[in-house]
Order: structure tokens, then sequence, then C-alpha cells
């Protein structure tokens, strides 16, 4: 546990003291040793850190060994029935074919979750102290989760990139990084709506409330009868192994905490819901994605990771929204000091003494 917080707050003292530091050379060496620190940190784990390192990451790290080429690397997997994203086939076979050790899979993967969440922070703003916050969000929540959940990280991170590139008006590029989402988690392709939705929510009209109620309701409905949901997106072959997934990973479990959670960040903006509108761009799409994070979280009462979902609609809040509340708002310490509190429990409360993802205690590689 202390290793991580000591990597934390390194880290964070890294990235502050670059952005005070008038030296150019020494200030782009700080933010790089602030930024690597993590990515070392995921390097250097050993396999039992995270539930699915000992699982796909490190099988197909191993059968990447057998391939002399990309193209039968990939059809290996294919055969196999195991993973088809392509981004994340390809780090990985590059891993070993050049480096041959996995400790560079973890940490180029690693880099590939935190690069663009921190992109996405300086683009958006120049305010050290907003940048430091988003970071922070990311290591209390996103940062072991990420250890964990590889490929979805990645995609998620990509996405909040696509996002802020949207947000700044960049369309092409925003367009790519969300083909590279795709190509590192299928389930990134949620992002296709989420752009479409950003798009009509910007054109700020009246029939964007109505649009957003009827998205509100639907999704609301799909979750009520998420069975009959998922058999017609298997019959549609939106999805074709729908139902199989549905008799694979059904279960009953209230998700409590998480929603607790949600409803906690839901109310942060509602509390300041005026602040919102002054300081974050295209406000009302963030507002849209904490309150639909919630709703589509639901679905993992009754199927078992189908609330990982969820969490292409809450990181981009964590990271486009949150921070940018506390903007230049010298009027809002005491929330801000809330919220920090809030995030340092939950990070102590499940990644601790829940042990969520298993990425505590620290075991270094051997």
């Amino acid at each position: 546990m202390i290793i991580y917080i000591i990597m934390f707050l390194c880290s964070l003292l890294l990235i502050y003291i670059s952005y005070i530091i008038n030296n150019k050379f020494i200030r782009k060496l700080l933010l790089l040793c602030g930024l690597l620190l993590p990515c070392l940190l995921a390097a250097f784990r050993d396999i039992s850190i995270g539930t699915d390192t000992s699982g796909y990451v490190f099988r197909l790290f191993n059968w990447s060994q057998y391939s002399s080429h990309f193209y039968d690397f990939v059809n290996m997997c294919l055969k196999a029935g195991d993973l088809n994203d392509f981004g994340y086939l390809f780090i990985t076979f590059i891993s070993y074919k050049f480096f041959g050790n996995i400790k560079f899979l973890f940490f180029i993967s690693e880099f590939l979750v935190i690069f663009p969440i921190f992109l996405s922070l300086t683009i958006k703003s120049k305010n050290k102290s907003t940048i430091i916050l988003g970071m922070l969000f990311f290591y209390l929540y996103i940062y072991n989760a990420s250890l964990n959940m590889v490929r979805q990280s990645i995609a998620i991170s990509f996405l909040i990139l696509g996002l802020t590139l949207l947000d700044t008006k960049q369309t092409k590029k925003s367009v790519l990084c969300l083909i590279i989402a795709v190509l590192f988690h299928k389930t990134a392709i949620v992002g296709g709506v989420l752009y479409l939705i950003y798009a009509l929510i910007k054109r700020d009209k009246k029939e964007m409330k109505v649009f957003l109620f009827l998205i509100y309701v639907i999704s609301i409905i799909s979750v009520l009868f998420y069975k009959e949901f998922i058999v017609l997106i298997s019959d549609l072959n939106i999805y074709a192994h729908g139902v199989e997934y549905l008799n694979k990973y059904s279960i009953f479990d209230p998700k409590i905490m998480d929603t607790c959670v949600y409803v906690f960040l839901l109310l942060i903006y509602m509390f300041n819901n005026k602040e919102y509108k002054e300081t974050i761009i295209n406000s009302k799409f963030y507002n849209f994605m904490i309150v639909e994070s919630l709703i589509i979280l639901q679905f993992g009462m009754f199927i078992r990771y189908a609330d990982r979902l969820s969490l292409y609609f809450l990181y981009p809040f964590l990271i486009n929204g949150l921070p940018y509340l506390y903007d230049n708002q010298k009027n809002m310490q005491k929330s801000k000091l809330i919220l920090i509190i809030f995030f340092i429990f939950y990070w102590f409360y499940s990644f601790v003494i829940l042990n969520l993802h298993e990425t505590i205690p620290y075991v270094f590689s051997k």
C-alpha cells in the first residue's frame, strides 16, 4: 500500500514543480519523471498484481513467441477464440519481439493510459492546480483499476482524449482517438454514440432536452428489461454472443458502494450547477455523462462486468468535467477538500480493504 502512496505523492510533486520551474529543460525532465513513475511501478509488478494480468495479459505475451509475424499471431488468437483487439495484440507482439520482456508490455500499457489523460488535462487547462487535481482523481480512482482492466483502461483514456479534442474543435484528431480506442477494446464503440450525443447536445436546441429525456428513459427500460434487451441486440447481431454472455455471467449484485460513489458525484454536480455552467466547456454533455453513468451502472446488478460500460461515461466526467469545477474558483476550497477526502477514502476502502482488482499488497516481479 505504502509504495502506491509514495508514487502518487512523488508523481504529483514532480508534475507540480515542473510548472513552477523556469528552465525549460529541467521542467520537461521533471514532468517526464512524474509521468514515468506510475509506468515504472506498473512495469515492475508481479503478474499476480491485477486480476487480468495473470490471465489474458500473460497468456497472450507467451503466445507471441510462437509467431514470426504479427499476422500469424493474430490468426493464432482468432483461432483460439481469444482476443481480437488488434491494438492490444500489436503492443503485445512488439513487446515480445523487440524487448522479450513482459515488463515492457506492462510499461507501455500504463503509459498509454496515463499519457492521453494527462494530455487531456493540459489541453483544456493551463491552471496547474486543475491539472494536479485531475491527476489526483486519476490516481485515486483509475490507476489501480488500470493495472487489472488493461485494455479497457487504454481505450477509455483515448476516448477521454478524443472528447477533449472535440471540446477544442479538433475533430479529425478526435476521430483518430476513437479509432485507437476501439482497436484496444471493442466496447469503446460506445464512444461513437457519445460523439453523436455530444454533437446533438452542442446544438443546444429545445429538441435536445427531449432527446436526452428519451435516452434516459430507454436506458432505464433497458436495465429493467435487461434480458429482453440483450436478446434483442443479439438477434440484431449488434452483439452476437449476448445470450451466451447473459447465461454465463448472470448474477445479482446491488452494486451499493459504486452506486453511492456515483450518487455522491452527481450530488456534487447538482449543488454546484451554476459553477459547472461557468467553468466547464460543454458542461451539459458532462452533466449527461454522470447521470447516464449511474443508470448504466445498474446493468452490473444483473450481469457480471456489465457495469464496466458505465466507465465510458464516468471516467470522462472525472477527467474532463469534475476538476474544472474548481478552476479559478477560490470560494470553493471547502468543496474541493471534501471531494479529495472522499476519493482518498474510496481508494483506501476499495483497493486496500476490499482489494478490488487485486493490486494490494504490491509485489515486485522476480
